[in-house]
């Protein structure tokens, strides 16, 4: 939408309609887009654990960090400890979810 903030998601569907006939009386017809329940892999992956709150708040907060710092500043909020691969795989969510952005090494929060 032109108007509207960017980064939203919304759910649509098209229908067809009639909006006149031609000089021989066949139909004319165009579509339009009408709002619609989003499908429920679009509404849970909205959400947000809380480790990938966390993970996004640190990022906020910067602005931009690279992996290595954001895993740092992870790590002291006791996230990754464990499991490094976490750090990873919140990362990937995060990103998939379109929530952040990453240039080579540098990430940043999407639509900030």
């Amino acid at each position: 939408m032109k108007d509207e903030e960017t980064g939203l998601a919304i759910a649509s569907r098209l229908e067809k309609v009639t909006i006149g006939f031609d000089v021989e009386g066949d139909p004319i017809t165009s579509l339009v887009a009408l709002e619609s329940e989003p499908p429920a892999e679009m509404t849970k992956d909205a959400k947000m654990k809380p480790n990938e709150q966390t993970m996004f708040s640190i990022l906020h907060a910067a602005k931009r960090l690279s992996t290595s710092e954001w895993n740092e500043r992870a790590r002291e909020a006791g996230i990754g400890e464990k499991r490094k691969a976490d750090l990873y795989d919140i990362r990937m969510k995060l990103k998939n979810k379109g929530l952040v952005t990453q240039l080579g090494e540098q990430w940043s929060v999407k639509h900030d």
